[in-house]
């Protein structure tokens, strides 16, 4: 699989971005105004749930509800992933079991997902990494972290890193939310690119194709739970919110940040001439400015999902990240 690699270079960001959820997300824009009964009541599919009371990994408490965390793995460096939204930390699992025989690496489930609890509060980026903070405060895991971070994730994370405690070693945003997207994408006159308000449903969709058989069931069984509906609900009635809060905490950091772009167009051309596909681009180069040693990867053959269609790559970047760390004085 063909990637090219880049060093930062400066960059100008003429246009934004897409619905940059995770792309079981792009699933979901059948935006109706209708107050949601069932998590999908045409899905005639059956799933099997036996593997849920088989939970890996442990139950994390916070003040008002727990999160499900499994790390895996020993090492002075923990990776923490962060998945899309309406995304799964089982996307992970083939990258984290490569890994863990190096470092530690964590994956974990926000709020409502999977075996984590509901949260009482709302779901915006801030909140977010709050939880994901306390999460890792309370398993003693604040000190030298590689947060990888997918689409919606890759807000999540660079809130997180800014946070009081939490020491970040290095940064890869995998084909991630830009904070600007919603003002380039969106075709004028047409529909917003997410809801606005409250009142919309949206089918939950697949799950990733390249995932093992096995992985993709338990995925597609998750993400028929009501729970699993209503906190992707809640994520997606405040990306906007989440999109404004990275904004307003932009800033140039000097632990390395790799941008990992899709290489395959996923968007039409709009009959205004809108090429959301240019844009998204744009964005993400966009997004090495972050960093004084920011980097570009793009990742010429896969989708959204890159993690899952290129895992290898992924793999080697994280890899060159531990390299690295390895040789800094401690």
């Amino acid at each position: 699989m063909l990637n090219t690699f880049h060093r930062k270079r400066s960059l100008t960001v003429i246009g934004g971005s897409q619905n940059s959820t995770s792309f079981r997300v792009l699933f979901l824009l059948l935006l109706i105004t209708l107050s949601p009964t069932c998590v999908n009541a045409a899905d005639t599919e059956s799933f099997d749930f036996g593997f849920f009371k088989d939970r890996p990994g442990q139950l994390v408490e916070l003040e008002n509800h727990r999160l499900h965390a499994d790390c895996r793995g020993k090492g002075l460096t923990t990776v923490l992933f962060e998945a899309g939204l309406g995304g799964s930390a089982l996307e992970w699992v083939p990258i984290r079991d490569q890994i863990a025989g190096r470092t530690r690496v964590c994956i974990y489930d926000r709020a409502g997902y999977a075996w984590s609890d509901p949260s009482p509060y709302p779901r915006y980026a801030r909140q977010l990494a709050a939880e994901a903070s306390a999460m890792l405060h309370k398993l003693g895991l604040t000190q030298s972290l590689i947060l990888v971070g997918h689409s919606f994730g890759g807000l999540v994370v660079r809130e997180l890193a800014g946070l009081p405690g939490i020491q970040v070693k290095a940064m890869v945003l995998i084909d991630s939310s830009h904070e600007d997207q919603f003002k380039h994408m969106r075709v004028e006159g047409g529909k917003a690119i997410v809801p606005t308000g409250e009142h919309f449903v949206f089918s939950p969709g697949d799950a990733p194709e390249n995932l093992p058989q096995q992985l993709r069931r338990k995925i597609k069984a998750l993400s028929r739970m009501r729970k699993t509906y209503a906190a992707t609900h809640a994520e997606m009635a405040k990306f906007t919110d989440s999109a404004d809060q990275v904004a307003s905490t932009r800033s140039v950091v000097e632990y390395p940040v790799t941008v990992v772009s899709r290489g395959l167009d996923l968007y039409p051309v709009a009959a205004t001439g809108l090429d959301r596909n240019t844009i998204w681009q744009q964005l993400q180069s966009d997004l090495v400015s972050l960093s004084s040693d920011g980097r570009f990867v793009l990742a010429q053959n896969s989708g959204h999902h890159v993690h899952v269609d290129d895992p290898a790559l992924i793999v080697r970047i994280i890899e060159e990240l531990l390299d690295e760390i390895d040789q800094q004085p401690h």
